[in-house]
Protein backbone atom coordinates (compact mmCIF):
# COMPACT_ATOMS: atom_id res chain seq x y z
CA UNK A 1 0.00 0.00 0.00
CA UNK A 2 1.12 3.55 -0.55
CA UNK A 3 0.12 6.94 0.82
CA UNK A 4 0.93 10.10 -1.12
CA UNK A 5 0.43 13.21 1.00
CA UNK A 6 0.19 16.68 -0.53
CA UNK A 7 0.32 19.81 1.56
CA UNK A 8 -1.96 22.62 0.38
CA UNK A 9 -0.62 25.54 -1.63
CA UNK A 10 0.24 28.93 -0.17
CA UNK A 11 -2.80 30.37 1.67
CA UNK A 12 -3.71 34.01 2.12
CA UNK A 13 -3.86 34.12 5.91
CA UNK A 14 -4.45 37.88 5.78
CA UNK A 15 -6.79 39.60 3.34
CA UNK A 16 -7.78 43.22 3.56
CA UNK A 17 -5.43 43.68 6.51
CA UNK A 18 -7.23 41.15 8.74
CA UNK A 19 -6.80 37.47 9.58
CA UNK A 20 -8.75 34.67 7.91
CA UNK A 21 -9.66 31.45 9.70
CA UNK A 22 -10.25 29.46 6.49
CA UNK A 23 -8.15 31.25 3.88
CA UNK A 24 -8.18 30.77 0.14
CA UNK A 25 -5.05 30.10 -1.87
CA UNK A 26 -3.03 33.06 -3.02
CA UNK A 27 -2.34 33.43 -6.77
CA UNK A 28 1.03 31.79 -6.11
CA UNK A 29 -0.72 29.01 -4.20
CA UNK A 30 -2.99 28.33 -7.17
CA UNK A 31 0.07 28.04 -9.41
CA UNK A 32 1.62 25.59 -6.96
CA UNK A 33 -1.58 23.50 -6.92
CA UNK A 34 -1.68 23.32 -10.72
CA UNK A 35 1.93 22.17 -10.96
CA UNK A 36 1.39 19.56 -8.24
CA UNK A 37 -1.62 18.29 -10.19
CA UNK A 38 0.42 17.95 -13.36
CA UNK A 39 3.15 16.08 -11.46
CA UNK A 40 0.61 13.59 -10.06
CA UNK A 41 -1.76 13.30 -13.03
CA UNK A 42 -0.22 10.18 -14.58
CA UNK A 43 -0.10 8.27 -11.30
CA UNK A 44 -2.72 5.71 -10.34
CA UNK A 45 -4.69 6.23 -7.13
CA UNK A 46 -7.54 4.16 -5.78
CA UNK A 47 -8.73 6.85 -3.38
CA UNK A 48 -8.41 10.63 -3.13
CA UNK A 49 -8.96 12.07 0.35
CA UNK A 50 -9.24 15.81 0.96
CA UNK A 51 -9.46 18.01 4.04
CA UNK A 52 -12.63 20.13 4.20
CA UNK A 53 -10.68 23.40 4.51
CA UNK A 54 -10.79 25.75 1.52
CA UNK A 55 -7.02 25.78 0.95
CA UNK A 56 -6.91 21.97 0.72
CA UNK A 57 -10.00 21.79 -1.50
CA UNK A 58 -8.53 24.38 -3.85
CA UNK A 59 -5.22 22.50 -3.97
CA UNK A 60 -6.98 19.26 -4.89
CA UNK A 61 -9.22 20.92 -7.51
CA UNK A 62 -6.69 21.04 -10.42
CA UNK A 63 -5.81 17.37 -9.96
CA UNK A 64 -9.47 16.38 -9.93
CA UNK A 65 -10.15 18.50 -13.01
CA UNK A 66 -7.18 17.18 -14.99
CA UNK A 67 -7.81 13.52 -14.15
CA UNK A 68 -11.61 13.52 -13.93
CA UNK A 69 -11.31 11.79 -10.58
CA UNK A 70 -13.71 12.16 -7.68
CA UNK A 71 -12.62 12.69 -4.10
CA UNK A 72 -13.83 12.08 -0.57
CA UNK A 73 -13.83 14.97 1.91
CA UNK A 74 -12.90 13.70 5.36
CA UNK A 75 -13.58 16.02 8.27
CA UNK A 76 -10.85 14.56 10.47
CA UNK A 77 -8.19 15.75 8.01
CA UNK A 78 -8.80 19.37 9.02
CA UNK A 79 -5.75 21.15 10.41
CA UNK A 80 -5.60 21.86 14.15
CA UNK A 81 -8.35 24.33 15.01
CA UNK A 82 -7.03 27.73 15.97
CA UNK A 83 -8.94 30.25 18.11
CA UNK A 84 -11.64 32.22 16.30
CA UNK A 85 -9.41 34.81 14.61
CA UNK A 86 -11.57 35.72 11.61
CA UNK A 87 -11.45 39.48 11.02
CA UNK A 88 -8.94 40.25 13.78
CA UNK A 89 -5.75 42.20 13.15
CA UNK A 90 -3.29 40.57 15.59
CA UNK A 91 0.02 39.01 14.48
CA UNK A 92 -0.71 35.28 14.38
CA UNK A 93 2.92 34.45 13.61
CA UNK A 94 4.04 36.02 16.88
CA UNK A 95 1.39 34.03 18.76
CA UNK A 96 2.69 30.82 17.20
CA UNK A 97 6.27 31.81 18.06
CA UNK A 98 5.29 32.52 21.67
CA UNK A 99 3.59 29.12 21.85
CA UNK A 100 6.79 27.37 20.70
CA UNK A 101 8.68 29.10 23.54
CA UNK A 102 6.47 27.42 26.14
CA UNK A 103 7.54 24.41 28.17
CA UNK A 104 7.26 21.33 25.87
CA UNK A 105 4.65 19.61 28.04
CA UNK A 106 2.52 22.76 28.09
CA UNK A 107 2.47 22.80 24.31
CA UNK A 108 0.08 19.82 24.33
CA UNK A 109 -2.57 22.31 25.48
CA UNK A 110 -2.43 24.19 22.18
CA UNK A 111 -3.37 27.84 21.80
CA UNK A 112 -5.80 29.39 24.26
CA UNK A 113 -9.26 29.15 22.73
CA UNK A 114 -8.18 26.60 20.12
CA UNK A 115 -8.02 22.83 19.86
CA UNK A 116 -5.46 21.13 22.08
CA UNK A 117 -2.70 19.22 20.32
CA UNK A 118 -3.76 16.13 22.27
CA UNK A 119 -7.30 16.35 20.89
CA UNK A 120 -5.92 17.07 17.42
CA UNK A 121 -3.79 13.92 17.50
CA UNK A 122 -6.72 11.84 18.73
CA UNK A 123 -9.06 13.26 16.07
CA UNK A 124 -6.70 12.56 13.18
CA UNK A 125 -5.47 9.12 14.27
CA UNK A 126 -8.94 7.87 15.21
CA UNK A 127 -10.34 8.96 11.86
CA UNK A 128 -7.37 7.53 10.00
CA UNK A 129 -7.70 4.14 11.71
CA UNK A 130 -11.38 4.03 10.74
CA UNK A 131 -10.58 4.88 7.12
CA UNK A 132 -7.80 2.29 6.98
CA UNK A 133 -9.99 -0.35 8.57
CA UNK A 134 -12.59 0.24 5.85
CA UNK A 135 -9.85 -0.50 3.30
CA UNK A 136 -8.80 -3.68 5.11
CA UNK A 137 -5.78 -2.33 6.99
CA UNK A 138 -5.55 -2.64 10.76
CA UNK A 139 -2.82 -2.23 13.35
CA UNK A 140 -1.43 -5.64 14.19
CA UNK A 141 -1.26 -7.03 17.70
CA UNK A 142 2.54 -6.88 17.64
CA UNK A 143 4.30 -4.61 20.11
CA UNK A 144 6.15 -3.08 17.16
CA UNK A 145 4.36 -0.66 14.78
CA UNK A 146 3.18 -3.15 12.17
CA UNK A 147 -0.04 -3.54 10.23
CA UNK A 148 -2.15 -6.38 8.89
CA UNK A 149 -3.50 -5.68 5.42
CA UNK A 150 -5.38 -7.41 2.63
CA UNK A 151 -5.10 -4.60 0.08
CA UNK A 152 -2.47 -2.76 -1.91
CA UNK A 153 -4.61 0.33 -2.32
CA UNK A 154 -3.01 3.64 -3.22
CA UNK A 155 -4.26 6.77 -1.45
CA UNK A 156 -3.67 10.39 -2.43
CA UNK A 157 -4.35 12.87 0.37
CA UNK A 158 -4.57 16.66 0.20
CA UNK A 159 -4.30 18.17 3.67
CA UNK A 160 -2.09 20.30 5.93
CA UNK A 161 1.37 20.44 7.47
CA UNK A 162 0.09 19.38 10.89
CA UNK A 163 -2.39 16.79 9.67
CA UNK A 164 0.09 15.20 7.29
CA UNK A 165 2.71 15.08 10.04
CA UNK A 166 0.33 13.33 12.44
CA UNK A 167 -0.58 10.82 9.72
CA UNK A 168 3.11 10.12 9.07
CA UNK A 169 3.82 9.77 12.80
CA UNK A 170 0.96 7.32 13.18
CA UNK A 171 1.76 5.19 10.14
CA UNK A 172 5.48 5.02 10.93
CA UNK A 173 4.88 4.20 14.58
CA UNK A 174 6.73 7.22 15.98
CA UNK A 175 5.78 8.60 19.37
CA UNK A 176 3.78 11.83 18.90
CA UNK A 177 5.06 15.22 20.05
CA UNK A 178 3.25 18.57 20.24
CA UNK A 179 5.56 20.11 17.61
CA UNK A 180 4.77 17.78 14.68
CA UNK A 181 4.82 20.81 12.33
CA UNK A 182 8.54 21.22 13.03
CA UNK A 183 9.40 17.50 13.01
CA UNK A 184 8.19 16.84 9.46
CA UNK A 185 8.82 20.16 7.71
CA UNK A 186 6.98 20.35 4.39
CA UNK A 187 6.67 23.12 1.84
CA UNK A 188 3.48 24.34 0.23
CA UNK A 189 2.20 21.94 -2.46
CA UNK A 190 5.00 19.51 -1.60
CA UNK A 191 4.60 15.76 -2.00
CA UNK A 192 5.50 13.13 0.60
CA UNK A 193 5.07 9.37 0.37
CA UNK A 194 5.11 6.24 2.50
CA UNK A 195 4.78 2.64 1.34
CA UNK A 196 4.29 -0.65 3.12
CA UNK A 197 7.08 -3.19 3.25
CA UNK A 198 6.70 -6.80 4.28
CA UNK A 199 8.11 -7.66 7.71
CA UNK A 200 7.54 -11.37 8.28
CA UNK A 201 3.81 -12.01 8.11
CA UNK A 202 2.87 -8.35 8.66
CA UNK A 203 3.64 -4.98 7.07
CA UNK A 204 5.25 -1.74 8.17
CA UNK A 205 5.22 1.69 6.60
CA UNK A 206 8.46 3.05 5.18
CA UNK A 207 9.00 6.69 4.20
CA UNK A 208 10.25 7.07 0.64
CA UNK A 209 9.76 10.81 0.05
CA UNK A 210 9.42 13.87 2.29
CA UNK A 211 8.42 17.29 0.97
CA UNK A 212 9.39 16.76 -2.67
CA UNK A 213 9.17 20.03 -4.62
CA UNK A 214 10.88 19.12 -7.91
CA UNK A 215 7.68 20.10 -9.71
CA UNK A 216 7.97 23.69 -8.47
CA UNK A 217 10.36 26.33 -9.84
CA UNK A 218 12.43 28.24 -7.29
CA UNK A 219 10.18 31.31 -7.35
CA UNK A 220 7.22 29.18 -6.25
CA UNK A 221 8.91 27.55 -3.25
CA UNK A 222 7.23 28.69 -0.03
CA UNK A 223 6.63 27.30 3.44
Amino acid sequence: MRFVLVRHGEPGWREGGVNRDDPRLTPRGRQQATLAAVALADDEFDHVWVSPKVRAQQTAAPFLEITGRSSETLEYLEEIRNPAWEGTDHDAMEIFAAHRRRNPQEQWQGLVGGESVTDFHTRVTTGLDESLSALGITRSQESLPTWSKNTDASVLMFAHAGTNSVVLTHLLGIDPVPWEWERFVTGHASISEVRTIEIGSVSAFSMTTLSATRHLPDHLLTR
